[in-house]
């Protein structure tokens, strides 16, 4: 069996910067390929799990709920997430309206497809009250993510994921990526004193945040995560290593 490792690398938006070419048979072919690949069926049916967390001080309180949502194909999770927090929205909305004293001040949510088709999708809500109103908040926003359904994910999750194009976003950041990627696989071999052959496979996924979201243009890419795997072709002597001092 050919010995393999991995190379890492993350690269951010604020990240990505030129970087000196090495030698390294990495291609934007090799990364569309790895990317198409990420578009195929994983599964064969829609799930939800559910979870929460809350925090209560004495004039403040926070819940937030998480979902974890794998579909057959990228398309039918992305209609999950959409329906999944549609409802958590109407859900706190209700809760907010039925609690004397207290409001919802800020909502967040997002979802971060894992490029394999899996996407987990998160909603944290912040909530102003007084006094007593806290402990029946908490408990019915809980309930409110607790009592979810398998049916309310599988028909429709957030309204702008469909406007995310995971292909254009990651070919945009190719060069950079791959002239990274070049740089890691020279340092490496530098430094270990191994000599790296063959590209076996690539991966690539993209993350979003909320705090690029916008109502017209959705999410921008925040964070893209680009894995390779190379067969070992020649190994030397490995880099010596610092012993830790003894008394």
């Amino acid at each position: 069996m050919v010995p393999k490792f991995s190379v890492w690398l993350v690269a951010g938006s604020m990240l990505l910067s030129p970087l000196s070419a090495a030698a390294a048979d990495v291609t934007a072919k090799d990364i569309l390929r790895a990317i198409r690949s990420a578009q195929q069926p994983i599964g064969e049916s829609v799930t939800l799990t559910a979870s929460t967390w809350r925090e209560v001080r004495p004039d403040y309180a926070e819940v937030q709920g998480a979902c974890v949502i794998v579909g057959n194909t990228r398309r039918e999770a992305r209609n999950a997430l959409k329906q999944a927090f549609r409802s958590l929205k109407k859900a706190v909305a209700e809760v907010s309206a039925e609690t004397r004293g207290a409001r919802v001040i800020r909502k967040e949510w997002w979802a971060t497809p894992a490029g394999d088709g899996t996407f987990y999708g998160q909603m944290n809500i912040h909530v102003q009250l007084n006094g007593e109103s806290a402990v029946a908040l908490i408990e019915d926003v809980t309930d409110a993510f607790e009592d979810l359904e398998e049916a309310d994910c599988t028909q429709s999750i957030a309204r702008s994921l469909h406007r995310i194009d995971t292909k254009k976003v990651t070919k945009e950041a190719l060069p950079d990526l791959i002239e990274a990627l070049k740089q890691e696989k020279a340092e490496y071999e530098e430094d270990t004193d191994v000599r790296l052959g063959a590209l076996l496979n690539t991966s690539v996924s993209v993350a979003f945040n909320a705090e690029d979201y916008d109502p017209e243009d959705g999410f921008a890419a925040t964070e893209i995560v680009l894995s390779a795997t190379f067969a070992v072709e020649q190994s030397g002597e490995p880099a010596p290593t610092e012993q830790p001092a003894t008394e």
